[in-house]
């Protein structure tokens, strides 16, 4: 098999001296980048004897490991390096070798090839991670906190990161009400019911709203809906605190979230539907058409409540996930809006896992995959989903001693 003069660039993992060769080097693995376009010149980085070797075959202009976004979308060949221990190559150009002060041409000898293979893909969907109201409701707390001892009323969003950060900066998480002992309490972004606000004003707290004003915009329309007679029925979680706070205020009410619940409703003249605002709008409105199939006699009046940003992140999910051989949901364990995104990438991505940080990723899950994607909910911060995408690059170009792990290629790794 005949191939372009071949370029090639020694990496070793955890290499410090990357940077002097024009790599980079990341806390796992060195990657060589294109030093120079014009020649096709990759810098090598000293590599132990038995160790692997990446070789750009043919690398177009201009390209390098971290274009496309860090993408590693170029092609690289697994080679077996036949080098004497302790040789260390510099750079490798048009056809010749540098070895111990001399030079000579490269020959298949030095180098056995296997085929072709392309370095796993990164894709990021269009719309992923922390809202505008999250943002808000954290910037608020610690803005509250700098004034004053704060505690929140319930986790002020369902993400185990940015709530170790915000008890790390002196915010308060309580359940509750009786636990509370500062004099300020929040109530977070989902929300709460008047009933729950009276009960904390009634202890003397000073209540700071840090509702979402999408939230705030569900309950308006609930209370349109009783003020003008109608059943209110909430599609959503009957135990998520953003249910419970639509909810409380209320005589009568049902909440539904399958089709045995609306199966279970019982027959009244006038419905008014809502949703909790991080539900999946293709499930909300299969719902309502339920709701008015089985009761066609009934006036039903349906107010979306869904926010933006949950169809947003719904919508480019599904668009990702029909690319993608694998899917990285990053989001809290609690996070409904995360699960939720799980569960829509699961219906058209085979391999769909649920990461809370960089920590919970599995090399096993990438196996023989070539395209990954990666989402998040609308409670995780940028620097978690970055951290995310850096960790399965990492996972992507890592070659140890003996090579890949188990399947992770394919099989197409050389042999020592």
């Amino acid at each position: 098999m005949a191939f372009p003069t071949p370029v090639v660039a020694f990496v070793r993992p955890f290499s410090v001296t990357a940077d002097r060769f024009g790599g980079f080097a990341e806390s796992g693995t060195a990657i060589a980048r294109v030093a120079s376009a014009r020649e096709r010149i990759l810098h090598g980085v000293r590599a132990p004897a038995r160790s692997l070797a990446l070789a750009i075959v043919d690398c177009p202009m201009d390209s390098s490991p971290r274009a496309c976004e860090g993408r590693l979308g170029i092609y690289i060949m697994v080679a077996s390096a036949h080098l004497r221990s302790g040789v260390r190559p510099s750079i490798h150009r048009r056809g010749r070798r540098r070895v111990g002060g001399s030079s000579r041409a490269i020959s298949n000898s030095d180098f056995r090839f296997k085929r072709l293979i392309q370095i796993m893909k990164i894709l990021r969907a269009k719309h992923l991670g922390m809202c505008f109201g999250v943002r808000d409701a954290i910037a608020l707390a610690l803005e509250r906190r700098a004034d004053a001892p704060l505690t929140s009323f319930g986790e002020l969003v369902h993400n185990e990161t940015v709530l170790d950060s915000l008890r790390s900066r002196g915010v308060q998480i309580e359940e509750n009400a009786a636990s509370i002992s500062t004099s300020t309490v929040m109530v977070t972004a989902h929300g709460a019911s008047e009933k729950k606000m009276s009960e904390l004003r009634d202890r003397k707290f000073t209540v700071i709203e840090a509702t979402c004003p999408l939230v705030h915009f569900a309950h308006r329309a609930v209370r349109e809906f009783v003020q003008a007679g109608f059943h209110p029925v909430i599609v959503g979680k009957r135990d998520h605190v953003e249910v419970r706070g639509l909810t409380e205020d209320l005589a009568e009410f049902d909440v539904v979230l399958s089709e045995a619940d609306v199966q279970a409703l019982q027959e009244r003249p006038r419905f008014g539907i809502a949703a909790q605002t991080t539900q999946p709008i293709a499930r909300v409105w299969h719902l309502v058409h339920l709701i008015r199939n089985r009761f066609p006699n009934s006036e039903i009046r349906f107010t979306d409540t869904v926010c933006q940003p949950t169809k947003q992140r719904q919508s480019a999910a599904v668009e990702l996930a029909a690319q993608c051989d694998v899917v990285i949901v990053v989001g809290g364990a609690n996070s409904n809006n995360t699960r939720e995104l799980v569960a829509t990438c699961r219906e058209f991505c085979p391999r769909v896992c649920h990461v809370q940080s960089a920590l919970d990723l599995q090399m096993e899950w990438l196996s023989q995959a070539k395209t990954v994607g990666i989402t998040a909910g609308t409670s995780t911060p940028d620097n978690i989903i970055d951290a995310v995408e850096h960790h399965l690059q990492q996972l992507a170009a890592m070659l140890d001693e003996c090579g890949a792990p188990a399947n992770f290629f394919n099989g197409v790794m050389a042999k020592t």
